[in-house]
């Protein structure tokens, strides 16, 4: 099969990257032993510099900026998930109040409460999605895995107390049902990164202009 010189010419750029199969390079190859002009053309195309791509500094800037906002997002979740988080434990077991809906008020406060904190908890997760996004890595101590351990016992905890005022006398079992049900926030933030254990799996982080150029500029 006859393959016209226009045909090598378009298969050159990624014979010469080095990104073509071994059988585009076999049949290019074949081609520049028997055309000289073809075989120039490649040695003209190879001795082109690969231009670096360097990120303007606006791209730099709005990029520092962003995770700045996610950073003060990020403490602003963690106080409101920890307050709304303790203020059932606050008001269990108290009926002293109004009865709204044939229950105490506090009661309805407190499951309110709760309700909030695991809102507040979903938008924190989120939250440290993007920092893993943006290349964020708390220091590896075992102060953030404490605090993402005493979280997930925390939340459990809470709520354990809040169905305890609906269904009492089993706080301890709920106690137990919810932190099995908590564990995935624990292990969200071993999966982000976001605290550092023994068995952490390593994960590709997403890729991002800024740090592919912070690559090449440590080579």
């Amino acid at each position: 099969m006859n393959i016209s010189k226009d045909v090598i010419r378009d298969l050159l750029p990624v014979y010469v990257a080095g990104e073509a199969s071994a059988d585009t390079r076999a049949l290019v190859e074949q081609n520049l032993g028997s055309d000289p002009d073809l075989r120039t053309e490649a040695e003209a195309l190879g001795a082109i510099p690969v231009a670096e791509v360097t990120p303007p500094a606006i791209l730099e800037f709005s990029s520092l900026k962003r995770t700045q906002l996610l950073l003060r997002r990020r403490a602003l979740l963690v106080g409101f998930g920890y307050l709304f988080t303790t203020l059932p434990l606050a008001l269990s077991g108290r009926d002293w109040g109004p009865v709204w809906f044939g229950a105490p008020a506090v009661r309805l406060l407190s499951t309110a409460c709760i309700a909030a904190a695991v809102a507040g908890w979903i938008a924190f997760l989120r939250n440290a999605k993007e920092l893993f996004g943006a290349g964020f890595e708390p220091p590896h101590t075992r102060g953030p895995l404490l605090a993402w351990g005493f979280g997930a016992w925390w939340i459990a905890n809470s709520a354990a107390v809040v169905v305890n005022d609906w269904i009492p006398r089993h706080v301890g079992a709920y106690r137990w049902a919810f932190l099995l049900l908590a564990f995935p926030f624990w292990l969200i933030g071993l999966k982000l990164r976001q605290f550092r254990t023994f068995f952490a799996p390593e994960l590709d982080r997403p890729p991002s202009l800024l740090h592919d150029a912070n690559e090449r500029d440590d080579v």
